[in-house]
């Protein structure tokens, strides 16, 4: 569950970073190729950076673990008396889960049902094959379209000969570019990410290049004024198959717009741009700690392997920092360790800080834990991130400081010892 938030985030993450790259750079230029190569290239990178995972002896970039909530360890009273058990919380993620999928199978379902019913129209029509390409003639009100190689024209006797083999010329770039593939990775995108407004942009943007690149090909062996013209002839508005490339369609007049554009090509710069920004994609994908490489919920959790020892070692070591009892010091230290898959404990660190000396005492205590009985997720032993808050607290009363005072105890969630007045 926590690989793939994580793997969520970050492919999201690279998405954003790349379409805005996009809109900076590259979207008023005319090198529809290009374009189009940049964009598939962001959703692969996107996709494919957060699969990969390296170490280094230092994180390279901030933890995407740091703001994804962490769950505490269970409190579980260490004295001999039983606890009372707690009532599971609630799992806010769970909810957000089953909602997520519950969207994305839907759409999925509406997706499956929109190819299945193309497919089948074109497999029942007539068609006539013209070298690897099968053109079907339709008189009916239905709109002229690509996919993959089946050409469909519509309304086709009232397309002259001349015009037909325009439409044909178009949609036979469409098909050899494989632009339909493109729009059935972008639906796949939309059902993975449907949550995602980015995904839509990158979808309408490949729609119009598809055209852009479609028009500039087709215009190189065509007259431009009766090209347009027949653009212009032409619905404003397609309607039909979402899956397929329309030669009639609510671009037609930004196509007009874009035949008639000086083509220039893409400045130097804005290329060597892109290698920082993908390697930055890279690193933010695939840096050390992360959650595909460190589990914050899982089956089994990690455990000490004898809670009583446990207790009693944390009542021998821990120490309330005379400094900070002069200061009256106190609140709660946030500290997280990261259990590994043999049971040893590493990465300690200060998640929640009071003040230094406090903050020293609750890592040092942590850097003395002993191995536990590792975490598993699926009976696999996993890495786990988690957290372990130690409260340093006055009571007021004047005796000596204890580290085991009664009746609050030491929990294993939560570390309470106790300062008092006669030590200040």
């Amino acid at each position: 569950m926590n690989t793939y938030l994580n793997y969520m985030i970050e492919a999201n993450m690279g998405l954003l970073l790349f379409t805005m790259i996009y809109f900076l750079l590259f979207e008023k230029e005319t090198q529809f190729t290009f374009k189009r190569l940049y964009l598939l290239s962001a959703i692969i990178v996107s996709l494919v950076f957060p699969l990969i995972e390296f170490n280094t002896s230092q994180p390279v970039i901030p933890s995407i673990s740091s703001v994804v909530p962490l769950t505490y360890l269970p409190e579980e009273a260490v004295n001999e008396l039983p606890s009372t058990p707690t009532p599971s919380p609630i799992n806010y993620w769970d909810m957000a889960s089953g909602f997520y999928g519950f969207v994305a199978g839907i759409l999925l379902i509406l997706f499956l049902i929109r190819a299945v019913k193309l497919v089948m129209y074109l497999n029942a029509s007539a068609f006539e094959q013209v070298g690897k390409f099968r053109v079907i003639e339709s008189n009916a009100n239905h709109p002229t379209f690509s996919f993959f190689y089946y050409i469909f024209i519509g309304n086709a006797h009232q397309v002259a000969q001349s015009e037909k083999e325009q439409i044909i010329n178009h949609e036979k770039l469409h098909a050899s570019r494989m632009h339909s593939l493109d729009l059935l990775v972008s639906e796949v995108l939309k059902i993975a990410f449907w949550f995602n407004p980015i995904v839509y942009v990158l979808k309408n943007q490949l729609v119009s290049i598809h055209e852009f690149e479609a028009d500039q090909q087709a215009l190189q062996h065509q007259d431009v004024d009766q090209y347009c013209e027949l653009l212009a002839r032409g619905s404003l508005a397609s309607a039909g198959f979402s899956l397929a490339n329309h030669f009639h369609n609510s671009l037609t007049l930004q196509r007009i717009a874009m035949i008639n554009t000086e083509k220039t090509k893409i400045k130097n710069w804005k290329y060597l741009v892109l290698i920082p920004v993908f390697s930055a994609a890279f690193l933010m994908a695939s840096g050390q700690d992360q959650l595909n490489a460190v589990y914050t919920t899982v089956d089994e959790p990690p455990a000490a392997k004898n809670w009583g020892e446990y207790a009693k070692f944390i009542q021998r070591n821990i120490e309330y920092p005379a400094e900070a009892r002069k200061a009256r010091e106190q609140g709660e230290v946030i500290t997280a360790i990261v259990v590994e898959k043999d049971g040893t404990i590493t990465n300690h660190q200060i998640v929640q800080s009071v003040s230094p000396s406090l903050d020293a005492e609750a890592l040092r205590i942590v850097r003395l834990l002993p191995p536990w009985n590792p975490g598993k997720d699926k009976g696999v032993a996993v890495r786990m991130k988690i957290l372990i808050p130690i409260e340093f607290r006055f009571d007021g009363i004047e005796k000596p400081i204890t580290t085991s005072p009664e009746p609050a105890g030491v929990k294993i969630s939560k570390v309470t010892i106790f300062g008092y007045a006669s030590d200040l």
